[in-house]
């Protein structure tokens, strides 16, 4: 999302924006994904592209409110394309989107003077073995990538303003070449492991007249399969992953983000930054975690506490002025509890910023409240400011069970559909929420159809 800002971006409610895969033509969005990993590319020319142009059309059709853009996504996958192909490949996609979209189309993401602005993630990897050095005639790395994305904006007719990424622990002097050519940079979730680095990251910016966006991402637990291994991420597809047998020989890899802290944390510093743009880092791969769409572990949690602090960010009242909200973040199990009997290696890859990864073995429950109230969970009650405050409470086996209350009145309650367990089935890192304005959010997108629980562990309905 994007707000009013003097140099680079435009007023507007949401951005979307599609990833661009070169490997295998794959194209994904944050909704939803056509995978073609496995056939050549020659056999795509009809199917690539399709969603992307179905979302323009759509967007046209409805006239909604959002914008639109492309991310070039980790184009090294293939270390045997050369940098000519791979700028070619993507110049080929990008016409074929142009040509149902439209240049002047009013949903494109641009700068006030017209430049369309594109992602990328490991987009510098776009250089191919026929160029990729540390130094190339003289000019470091950073000038042949813009070098080749230049190439690609003027392939399908137009300026682009590129936004870097980095999902590393960048050096300084490699930041500060990117920012040579480079409008705006971002964080990727692996780069909040390394304390402070977004604050280094935008005084250098700062320095340079450069833009740094805000980040915040909700959860990480990868939903890929791989061999056991510390640092490498070797996926194992179907047929692979039976043949290991036994979930202890899987891997997954996750990330300590201390339920609702990292984006609590990130959110608050983006508008603490007055940040022209907040990249909210979401997926369609529901097992992964990072996810805002609604689904039955993140429910509308997360989703809640981004109203309420895009609120703050575009100086507009809250949209709880009228309500008190509570929402609750828990681990179904705590850390330590062996699950069975389908039990996978987990490795932590690391932990956000100053995050104490022992706050994940408690009941997270965030309240945002006009004036000040009492917090009641389980039968332990505590006093609450207004404004938005998290409670941590002891986790416990059983049902979790909230209610805010003034004046001897409960203002908000609701009892999770999932509960906490001391037996778990199996290995379950993700963070799940639940909140007071779920009843809204549900009837809001799906209407009067039967809301659908996570209540694997709910003993009322296990009986």
């Amino acid at each position: 999302m994007y707000k009013n800002e003097k140099t680079l971006f435009k007023q507007t409610a949401l951005a979307i924006t599609f990833l661009l895969v070169l490997s295998g033509s794959v194209i994904q969005d944050v909704y939803a994904q056509d995978s073609l990993r496995n056939l050549p590319e020659l056999s795509l020319p009809l199917l690539d592209n399709n969603i992307i142009k179905a979302y323009f059309k759509v967007a046209d059709a409805k006239n909604i409110d959002f914008k639109l853009t492309l991310c070039f996504s980790h184009p090294g996958e293939d270390p045997t394309r050369t940098t000519d192909s791979k700028i070619a490949e993507w110049s080929r996609r990008v016409n074929s989107i142009m040509r149902v979209a439209g240049h002047n189309n009013k949903h494109w993401l641009r700068t006030p003077d017209g430049r369309l602005i594109v992602y990328m993630w490991y987009g510098e990897q776009i250089i191919g073995p026929d160029s990729w050095k540390g130094q190339i005639d003289g000019y470091a790395t950073p000038f042949w990538v813009a070098q080749a994305y230049r190439k690609i904006a003027n392939n399908v007719g137009e300026k682009f303003a590129c936004m870097f990424s980095t999902n590393e622990k960048i050096t300084p002097s490699s930041l500060d070449n990117y920012l040579d050519y480079f409008p705006a940079v971002w964080m990727w979730t692996n780069s909040y492991t390394f304390a402070g680095l977004d604050v280094k990251m935008n005084e250098a910016c700062k320095k340079r007249k450069r833009t740094f966006m805000g980040t915040a991402f909700p959860d990480f637990y990868t939903s890929k399969i791989m061999r056991p291994d510390p640092v490498l991420w070797d996926i194992l597809w179907l047929n692979d992953a039976l043949a290991v047998g036994n979930a202890r020989g899987l891997q997954r890899k996750y990330m300590a983000t201390g339920l609702s802290n990292t984006f609590r944390q990130q959110l608050e510093y983006a508008v603490k930054l007055e940040s022209p743009i907040i990249n909210i880092i979401t997926w369609n791969d529901y097992p992964e975690g990072h996810h805002l769409a609604p689904e039955v572990n993140h429910n509308d949690g997360f989703t809640t506490l981004l109203k309420y602090y895009k609120s703050i960010w575009k100086g507009e009242s809250s949209p709880f002025d009228d309500r008190d909200v509570a929402i609750a973040f828990f681990k179904k199990y705590k850390r330590g509890v062996t699950p069975s009997p389908y039990n996978y290696q987990t490795l932590n890859v690391g932990t956000v910023g100053n995050i104490n990864v022992a706050t994940e073995d408690s009941i997270d429950i965030v309240t945002i409240l006009a004036k000040p109230g009492k917090l009641k969970m389980n039968g332990e009650i505590v006093d609450v400011p207004a404004g938005l405050t998290s409670t941590k409470f002891k986790s416990q086996p059983g049902a979790v069970n909230v209610s805010v209350m003034r004046d001897g009145k409960e203002t908000a309650t609701f009892k999770t559909p999932e509960w906490i367990t001391d037996k778990p089935l199996r290995t379950d890192l993700l963070t799940y929420s639940f909140s007071s304005e779920f009843p809204r959010y549900f009837k809001d997108i799906f209407g009067n159809i039967p809301p659908i629980y996570s209540t694997q562990y709910n003993k009322e309905v296990n009986k």
